[in-house]
This record gives C-alpha cells, structure tokens and sequence, in this order.
C-alpha cells in the first residue's frame, strides 16, 4: 500500500479547503519486537492511509521512558491510549472510526 498524503482536500463550497491529518503516536523503543509487530500492523491498515503516524523512542525521553517502559508498544491518539495487544478494531475506535 502507497499513501504519501500529507493533508487531504475537502470540498466545501465549491472550493477545496486543506485539513490536517489525524495522527497516532506509537510510543516503541529499539530492540522491541513487539513494537516491531505493533508498527507493521499499523502500516498495513489501509484505513490509516491519511493518518499521520508519529513513532516515538521512549528510550530517548526519561519521563516517557517512566511511563512506557513495562508497557510498551503503546499507541496513543487524542481520544486516549491502548496499550500491546491490540488490534486494528481497537485503533480504528481510537480514532473513533
């Protein structure tokens, strides 16, 4: 699957208005193999194709690190947070979809 899409376009008007996309963090660290299914999985999801997904290493923030590090991979939106395992229903209702 191929989606470069930084923003999508939505007709309003008769004119086309850019919006932002949504975006999940997936909180991961290296050396993580869970992490590494938990990405691919949401790399694979063609309903996440106009999501912005930011992957952050715990390792590289103490607070986060504190946080995370028993827990992870974790993903996280702006509606809240699951933790591993999870599964593409559990992102998508995330994301409220």
């Amino acid at each position: 699957m191929v989606c470069n899409a930084a923003f999508d376009l939505i007709a309003s008007e008769g004119r086309a208005t850019a919006i932002m996309p949504m975006t999940l963090t997936l909180y991961s660290t290296q050396a993580c193999q869970l992490c590494d299914r938990a990405l691919e999985m949401l790399r694979s999801m063609p309903e996440l194709c106009h999501v912005k997904l930011d992957v952050i290493d715990i390792a590289l923030d103490d607070e986060l690190l504190s946080r995370y590090e028993r827990v992870i991979p974790v993903v996280r939106s702006t509606s809240g947070e699951i933790l591993w395992p999870f599964n593409a229903d559990e992102v998508l209702a995330l994301l409220g979809r």
